[in-house]
């Protein structure tokens, strides 16, 4: 039996803490309050909220609009800084050992309170390169100028693999601060999954996750139209206002398995796949390093669902050394990756499951988390 430490640990987040948030953050916070005290800032999704602002303020600048709402929408983004500014502050008034920064507005916020003798970790999801669509907020082109700075208030930086710590290096020109490779991962969750049986069974083809035009999920729709009738499409997650009006055009319509609540909900629904889907369209730096960033790879991996991936040639070309799916650069070779994967589908299942041991499984990284946050 494991025994707390006296250390304490305080995470400034972006999310409730719950089983909403990102899996992988999830897993993380639950693993290091097994060991230390954790106190979590972020319940109230304000950094996100922040940014939105942010973003609207930018595309805002670019119509003719009344001065009233221009004005409403500037104080609103201060009103939010200046209240998520006052609760970090208050916060780390106590003492913390360590305090975990998870995004570029918590490093924002929390470097500045930081107490000598405390280690500032910044954990970076989102690199913001110099392509990525949140650069046209001046807002955030501030942000990341200030953290320039403020970054070398840091200890480490915590990040899923070294290409995205090359970019970030590039955003934030902070070569010199030590590194720990942390990948999404996850806490191994043994699913009893039903077997695919060669000529039997129908084949579930599914995408999880958010189910958007940036995922290429109008692209798959309409491609299932003329699909076999033995593949069924399961869509799954959060889908977009802009593809539930296409799925209510079509003539076949996909089966949709709506947001799950808990966890486990989320996972016996995956479970009922026989190959994943993913895609990401965004055409900047930050997606296109994504092999060590997607948790829809990561949960389908971990039940040993093969995986084609589309448009996402860093992803493809991993799961194609890893002989755990299919990369396909057009949609048309969708039909012939499922008949490949399921002509050996034993052994595609077999190195998915395998792959998740070997790179996104967290119990793995525990040692190391643990000496990483506890000297």
């Amino acid at each position: 039996m494991n025994t707390k430490s006296n250390t304490n640990i305080l995470v400034v987040g972006f999310q409730p803490f719950n089983e909403k948030m990102y899996p992988h953050t999830y897993d993380f916070l639950k693993l290091i309050d097994e060991y230390a005290h954790l106190t979590y800032y972020g319940g109230d999704n304000s950094a996100v909220e922040r940014l939105k602002i942010g973003l609207k303020l930018s595309s805002l600048a670019n119509v003719l609009i009344h001065p009233l709402t221009m004005w409403a929408v500037i104080m609103r983004y201060f009103f939010v800084n200046r209240r998520i500014r006052k609760e970090i502050k208050k916060i780390m008034e106590q003492h913390f050992d360590v305090v975990i920064a998870m995004d570029h507005s918590s490093l924002n916020y929390s470097s500045d309170f930081i107490k000598k003798g405390t280690k500032l970790i910044f954990w970076s999801y989102d690199i913001i390169s110099e392509d990525h669509v949140w650069r046209k907020s001046c807002l955030i082109r501030s942000l990341l100028k200030e953290n320039r700075n403020k970054i070398h208030r840091c200890n480490l930086i915590m990040i899923q693999d070294r290409n995205r710590r090359a970019v970030l290096d590039s955003v934030l020109n902070s070569h010199d601060i030590p590194n720990f490779y942390l990948p999404v991962s996850l806490r191994f969750c043994n699913i009893q999954k039903k077997p695919l049986q060669k000529g039997k069974d129908e084949i579930i083809l599914m995408q999880t996750g958010s189910i958007h035009e940036l995922r290429a999920s109008d692209q798959l729709i309409a491609h299932y139209q003329n699909m076999e009738r033995n593949i069924n499409l399961v869509l799954h997650g959060h889908i977009a206002q802009s593809i539930s009006t296409m799925i209510e055009s079509v003539e076949r319509r996909p089966q949709i398995y709506p947001l799950a609540r808990r966890m486990e909900d989320m996972r016996e629904k995956i479970s009922r796949a026989h190959i994943g889907f993913i895609a990401n369209c965004s055409k900047n730096i930050n997606d296109f390093f994504y092999s060590k960033t997607s948790g829809q790879l990561v949960e389908f991996l971990m039940q040993g669902i093969p995986v084609i991936v589309y448009d996402s040639e860093e992803l493809g070309a991993f799961i194609r050394e890893n002989k755990c799916g299919i990369y396909i650069s057009t949609m048309d070779n969708l039909d012939q990756a499922i008949k490949d994967i399921c002509a050996d589908y034993s052994a595609f299942a077999d190195n998915a499951k395998k792959v998740f041991f070997t790179y996104f499984n967290l119990d793995t990284y525990g040692d190391k988390i643990k000496k990483m946050l506890i000297n």
